[in-house]
């Protein structure tokens, strides 16, 4: 995709900012609201889940208990709710209730699960307001008719006239009450259904994604059932990730980047309500509101287990009053971020970092029009302070420009950090022409494994050594793998080699490049042998392990992030394995630091000790006093789902040495007759980790421009429509106007 130049793309925001100015806008004003608690009291222990319907809040306990909570506080009530028996082959002593969701005609809608012998099963069950049950539906007889599963079904809600509604994968369905399907819904003309929203006056609207549309992808549509289909658009959104049912004159409340916002009945668009971090509150934990006539709302959050009830004022008075506050601009903003953000702006008696969101961004079009709202702060003077990863195309021309602050002189001179005190080596690869211009937490290894007896005990290899060893593997093995199993595609393996040879290829300094020289020809050749289109299977995964353990798959490409992952290898090759990493064009090391592109200090911020003093606080050690054993809980939460490794060396020591100390844990679960234990952890395994982390010296790098570039002529080239020489010089042509516009 080409960048426009400056001078264009400042005409076009402009442009845009004069087109839209009735359009709910990335960078709307944030109000600010105090928090008070309102005092409640509930028997059940932990909350899951709450929703709200009516003057009444209902809450869901741990145990699959309900309970009825008035919007004031006060006693909770616990309802007459009683779980379904269990099947005599079932595995639990009790059913799982989760999903608790009001239905427009004054009841309740819960799923209930079991896992038995026989596969289980999911219903879906209607409440009464007091807890008993008033219709129930097979969640697996429901997932027949719109052709999918039942753990792929929302949960179904009834509308103000008692219609049941569910959705499933972009698709939606209004049943009779017997579960059976009326008729089905979708977004039409190639826009995408989303979800569906209970709507305040008790209708159904439709949350429809329509890509091509660049001035408004995200609406708001009602159902009509009469026509059986979508009516009109109701407004526009920011792009919601979770709706909450409105009152007499709000149909919705809608949750979009780190504001609430109310859709009204004539309205175009929504409307900012508030902005929870700067409220101090964790937008994710937000579970149901209700608006006040004092203009006040009363907030449901649910967390960790627990619930508050709060009531928020809107004031004048910020939650910033009496400390510097600093913006952190972001695209999209993560759960490890904002908690990052609320815990420092509660803890910091100085400072106060308030979030500005440029995002969300999803399409190409809203990627440009993000960065080009960015730009557009920053040439009117009104950089923010910090800025978070993806704000920029790419963070080296942002540091080449002289955007950004080089953290290096603050985490070298800092008391509890400094070079000693992290995995230097990861923000060396990380560093820019010396200067550390932003500020990574975590980051794993990519490399390709191989058995040592085939791939050779070494860390780097060529294509021709590569397809040396390949000549020694049986006629049915497979080449190249990922951990899943699925088989490397040649456009695959041509941008991973992209991503190891870029700087060899392109010097942006100079504004140059060489892709019609031979090695790059000698790249495509090499990609060319491989599949267009590899064929997939249920199964991959089992199947790989099991050709790695009969000696028939030659290579897994993998992006280590758990010690544990070693253990995984060492066991599916049941041998000794090496780290031969990608070929490379000289042979040399094949595996590359993938680093998660952490925050960034604008070279402008107004006050660069107190964004350090936030940096920080993402590198300082989270594991430091806690015991070796028994803590796995806390190991397998800093690991999964993300399955990164630790900068900060003393919490990266500290999983050596639980791993080390651990005896059993972990296994390839392969099929139902062969479940593959891990082998354990050992200083060898360790130690040849750490033989891989100091051979490494380069981050992966990367440009999705010069990625479209690439793939889009090599496409022609591996479809034998354009010759070798051919398919060089366009690309060469094409990078080189590219990477001149960049200077």
């Amino acid at each position: 995709m080409k960048r426009t130049s400056l001078a264009v793309l400042l005409l076009a925001v402009l442009l845009a900012l004069t087109a839209c100015g009735k359009k709910e806008d990335a960078a709307p004003k944030n109000v600010v609201y105090a928090a008070e608690a309102l005092t409640f009291t509930m028997g059940g222990g932990q909350v899951e889940e709450g929703c709200r319907m009516g003057d009444d809040f209902y809450l869901l306990s741990a145990g699959g208990d309900i309970y009825r909570l008035p919007l004031t506080g006060g006693e909770a009530e616990k309802l007459d709710f009683q779980h379904s028996p269990l099947p005599e082959d079932a595995f639990a002593e009790d059913t799982t209730i989760r999903d608790l969701c009001p239905g427009g005609d004054g009841t309740l809608w819960v799923r209930e699960s079991w896992s038995s012998l026989s596969g289980g099963g999911v219903v879906f069950r209607q409440l009464d307001t007091g807890g008993r049950e008033l219709r129930r539906l097979d969640g697996g007889k429901v997932a027949k008719a719109l052709g999918t599963n039942a753990d792929r079904l929302d949960t179904p809600f009834s509308d103000g006239e008692g219609d049941i509604f569910v959705y499933s994968d972009t698709q939606a369905a209004v049943l009779d009450g017997d579960g059976n399907v009326r008729f089905t819904l979708d977004g039409g003309h190639g826009a995408l259904l989303a979800g569906l929203a209970l709507l305040g006056d008790g209708t159904v609207g439709a949350y429809v994604y329509d890509g091509s549309n660049a001035e408004t992808p995200y609406t708001l549509r009602r159902v009509d059932k009469e026509a059986e289909g979508l009516g009109e658009t109701y407004c526009s959104l920011s792009q919601p990730y979770g709706f909450l049912p409105g009152g007499e004159d709000v149909l919705t409340y809608y949750l979009s980047g780190d504001g609430l916002y109310r859709c009204r009945e004539g309205a175009p668009a929504g409307e900012l309500v508030l902005n929870w971090m700067d409220s101090g509150l964790n937008a994710l934990d937000a579970a149901a509101v209700a608006e006040q006539e004092d203009g006040s709302l009363t907030a449901l959050l649910v967390g960790g287990g627990a619930a508050r009830l709060l009531s928020l004022t809107p004031t004048d008075a910020a939650a910033s009053e009496g400390k510097t506050t600093l913006t952190f601009a972001t695209r999209w903003l993560s759960s490890a971020m904002r908690t990052a953000i609320l815990e420092f702006n509660q803890t910091s008696e100085d400072y106060f970092i308030s979030v500005q969101n440029y995002g969300p961004a999803t399409t190409l079009a809203e990627l440009d029009a993000a960065f080009s709202r960015i730009n557009t702060e920053i040439l009117a003077g009104r950089s923010p302070d910090i800025f978070d990863a993806g704000c920029f195309p790419d963070l080296s021309q942002a540091a080449g420009k002289g955007l950004l602050e080089d953290l290096w002189p603050y985490l070298e001179k800092d008391p509890d950090l400094g070079r000693e005190r992290v995995m230097e080596r990861v923000l060396d690869a990380a560093s820019i022409n010396g200067g550390l211009y932003y500020l990574p937490s975590t980051f794993r290894i990519s490399t390709v494994v191989g058995p040592r007896r085939v791939v050779g005990d070494r860390l780097g290899w060529t294509a021709e050594e590569m397809l040396a060893a390949w000549e020694t593997m049986p006629e049915d093995s497979r080449m190249l793998s990922d951990r899943w199993g699925q088989e490397i595609s040649r456009t695959a393996l041509l941008e991973r080699r992209l991503v190891l040879d870029l700087e060899h290829f392109v010097d942006w300094s100079r504004g140059t490049c060489s892709f019609d020289c031979e090695e790059f020809k000698a790249l495509l050749e090499f990609a060319s042998l491989f599949s267009d289109e590899p064929e997939t299977g249920p199964d991959e995964y089992i199947e790989c392990c099991i050709r790695a353990l009969a000696g028939r798959q030659m290579l897994i490409a993998d992006s280590i992030g758990t010690l544990e992952d070693l253990q995984f290898h060492r066991t599916c090759f049941g041998e000794d394995f090496s780290f031969v990493g990608y070929p490379s064009v000289d042979g040399s090391v094949g595996s590359r630091f993938n680093i998660d592109i952490g925050p960034s200090i604008s070279s402008t911020c107004k006050d660069k000790e107190g964004a350090w003093s936030f940096l920080r606080t993402l590198l300082l050690p989270k594991y430091e006093g806690r015991a070796i054993t028994g803590e796995y809980d806390a190991y397998a939460e800093y690991e999964s789902p993300y399955r990164y490794l630790p900068v900060n060396r003393a919490d990266f020591e500290w999983l050596a040495e639980y791993r080390l100390a651990r005896t059993s844990g972990g296994g390839v679960s392969l099929d139902g007759e062969l479940d593959l234990s891990y082998v354990p952890f050992t200083q060898e395994l360790y130690d040849q980790f750490m033989e891989l982390y100091n051979s490494v010296d380069r981050s992966t790098t990367w440009s999705e421009d010069i990625r479209d570039i690439v793939t889009e002529a090599a496409g022609g080239y591996f479809a034998g429509d354009k010759s070798l020489d051919d398919t060089a010089r366009e690309v060469q042509s094409r990078v080189s106007l590219y990477v001149n516009e960049q200077k």
